[in-house]
Formats: C-alpha cells, sequence, structure tokens
C-alpha cells in the first residue's frame, strides 16, 4: 500500500468551496471523487474544464441507500470531505424547514461518516467536516443584519484557502480547525 494513490471523497462538491477543495485533492495526484444533490449541478461540473479527472456524482445525503452505493463504489478512502449543506434563509424559523436544514447539514455529515467509516479505517484516512463561518463572524458583530452576509463570504474562502495550502490553526485568529493532516492522510506518509 506504500506509494498508493489516496481515495478523496467530497460530498457538495459540484460548486463552491467543495469544488475548490476537490481541484487542490486532484493537483496533489488524487483519486477525487465529488458529488452533487441535482443531475443539473452534476452535469454543469462535469462540463467545467476546471473539474477534469475528477468523478462527480448524484448524492443527496438525505438518502442512505443512494450513500451507501456510493460507498462500496468509491472503495476505501483516505479522506472523506463533507461540504454537504443548504441555507434556508428566514426560512428556517418554521419547523419542516428546521427539520430539513438538520437532516442535510448534520445528520447527512454523520450518515456519511458512518457509511464511510470503515473503508477510512482500512485506510487509516480521515474525515474533514466543514461548517458555516456565518457564527464565526455573527457572534463578534451583534446586529449585524442579513444583507451584509455576502461581505463574509470572501473571508470563509480565504480561510479555507489557507487551510487547504498547510496553514494550522492553532494560535491563528478564526482559524478553522483544518490543517494540513487530510492532504498527508493515507498510508504513504504514516512512519
Amino acid at each position: 500500500m506504500h506509494g498508493a494513490t489516496r481515495n478523496i471523497l467530497i460530498s457538495g462538491a459540484s460548486s463552491g468551496i467543495g469544488a475548490a477543495i476537490a481541484r487542490a485533492f486532484k493537483a496533489t495526484g488524487a483519486r477525487v471523487t465529488a458529488t452533487g444533490v441535482t443531475q443539473m449541478e452534476v452535469d454543469a461540473a462535469r462540463a467545467r474544464p476546471d473539474m477534469d479527472g475528477i468523478s462527480i456524482t448524484l448524492l443527496d445525503v438525505r438518502e442512505a441507500q443512494a450513500m451507501n452505493a456510493l460507498i462500496e463504489a468509491v472503495g476505501d478512502l483516505d479522506v472523506l470531505v463533507n461540504c454537504a449543506g443548504v441555507i434556508r434563509r428566514g426560512a428556517e424559523h418554521d419547523p419542516d424547514v428546521f427539520a430539513d436544514v438538520l437532516n442535510i447539514n448534520l445528520t447527512g455529515t454523520m450518515r456519511l461518516c458512518t457509511a464511510a467509516r470503515p473503508g477510512l479505517a482500512a485506510r487509516k484516512g480521515c474525515i474533514v467536516n466543514t461548517a458555516s463561518m456565518l457564527s464565526f463572524f455573527f457572534w463578534r458583530r451583534p446586529g449585524a443584519r442579513l444583507q451584509r452576509q455576502q461581505g463574509w463570504r470572501g473571508a470563509a474562502h480565504q480561510i479555507a484557502g489557507h487551510c487547504l495550502r498547510g496553514g494550522r490553526h492553532s494560535g491563528e485568529r478564526g482559524g478553522t480547525g483544518l490543517d494540513r493532516h487530510a492532504f498527508d492522510a493515507g498510508p504513504h506518509t504514516r512512519r
């Protein structure tokens, strides 16, 4: 297994931060599988030249059967990155909408981690869970308005990019807790 190509699965990676993470792993020579929740998202990602060499497939993290089939198809993993998530601004006050958001953002992540666990254990892999940076910024700025949220997107991308370049979180203000381990994961890097 020494020197084997790393096998990476990234949920919610048909666009945005997930797609950037997929491209970064692909650039390291890893075998990357990215997922999108709709066929339109998957088709759009497959058509983009910057996603060449990345396997892009359909997955709704609310569907356990589809998730188990995907895990079986991709095989043992070195890294699982959970980027699947939604925001339903304002509508989250409706209990049914809130339950669906939790089913995707929280339970879906747990479901995928659980399904991938045996394959991750087999390759001594790791899990990277992403989450919204919005709470980080808003606890520091009480009274901030929803219209101002767009301005924080750039900062979240900068932090994610810093992590992908190998930045460490300890001692850094605003760090996300990610580090270089995910990029170095796999049996070929362990001593």
